[in-house]
């Protein structure tokens, strides 16, 4: 018998359907083959013959195949995820036995050359895939592996690192996106605020700058706290008209964009922003802006949320919900 130059090891992935797997190898018994499962997350196991697998027949150099699984394995038809391997499981021996004898036995001889052979394959195939270092290399293949997965463990924190930074950058980004969304009508104008004291029955409240479109009064206060805007109209372009007269001593603060030009830096500057860590209904926030800011919330899922404001001064604001979130405050 001669021995082919071959590769004696076959490895297949799973369909979910095969359960047949051919070797192109010789095996003389069989204990001579070697089958491996290796699962979906890379562990591999040595599956048992008998158990989980059988062998068509041994003794044919053209190999033959296995069955995988059999009934009772604990093993299921190989999936998609998954492989197994078939290989050689020679041993290292020399078990024929050569005396003294005026004929030699070409037969025996050609075994245990062939032996030999089949032997060197099986190491071949282990040691092509092992690590190895150069000739002349002063470091050696275990200190190489150990290398090797420093450098993982250093990636994999590399990886870490820079995913934290990129969530940091878009929270950023967002928090940016939202104050630009918040100042786009401010960007060009000043932000104003006058104050009243009303008389009894007063309703109108005359500016000291003119605007031109109710959508530019910010927040209508009476009291240290916000109305909604159907509650007042623009009369002319100096005058607010509320749509029920008030009765006397009552502290109205009206913030509004005034048509004086300023850059954008310098409102986006004149900004604040709070954030609320423990789930909380009233937020109470001291921002030192010294006005009567506008606010806009916004919960930790990205939710804009509205809220009852309460000025209780020109340094703090008190914002109340109807439950309790943690989330951010953008005032400006």
């Amino acid at each position: 018998m001669t021995v082919s130059k071959i590769d004696p090891v076959n490895n297949y992935a799973g369909n979910s359907s095969t359960t047949t797997f051919d070797f192109d190898f010789l095996i003389e018994n069989k204990d001579e083959l070697l089958v491996q499962h290796t699962n979906s997350l890379g562990v591999q196991t040595t599956l048992t013959l008998g158990i989980d697998y059988t062998i068509n027949e041994t003794g044919n150099v053209n190999g033959s195949y296995i069955t995988f699984p059999i009934a009772g394995s604990s093993y299921s038809i190989l999936a998609a995820d998954e492989v197994i391997s078939l290989t050689t499981n020679l041993d290292i021996e020399q078990p024929r036995e050569y005396k003294n004898s005026s004929k030699l036995n070409f037969e025996t001889l050609e075994w245990s050359f062939d032996y030999i052979i089949r032997l060197i394959q099986q190491i071949a195939r282990q040691v092509a895939r092992s690590v190895k270092t150069q000739e002349g290399s002063l470091i050696e293949p275990n200190e190489l592996v150990n290398k090797l997965f420093e450098a993982e463990a250093e990636a994999q924190k590399a990886v870490s690192a820079a995913s934290e930074k990129a969530e940091i950058a878009t929270t950023a980004a967002n928090e940016a996106e939202i104050f630009a969304n918040i100042a786009k009508q401010a960007a060009f104008y000043d932000i104003k605020i006058d104050k009243f004291v009303t008389a009894q029955g007063q309703k109108d409240f005359e500016l000291s700058f003119e605007i031109d479109k109710v959508e530019r009064i910010l927040s209508f206060n009476i009291n240290n706290h916000n109305i909604l805007p159907d509650r007042y109209t623009l009369k002319n372009s100096k005058t607010v008209s509320l749509s029920n007269e008030l009765n006397a001593g009552c502290e109205v603060a009206i913030t509004y964009l005034a048509g004086d030009l300023v850059s954008t830096d310098a409102v986006l500057c004149n900004c604040f922003i709070f954030e609320q860590a423990t789930p909380a209904s009233d937020w109470n926030i001291f921002h030192k802006l010294g006005r009567y800011p506008q606010v806009s919330v916004v919960d930790s899922s990205g939710r804009v949320v509205i809220g009852e404001v309460q000025y209780i001064d020109e340094q703090n604001v008190k914002v109340s919900f109807s439950g309790e979130f943690t989330g951010k405050a953008y005032l400006v």
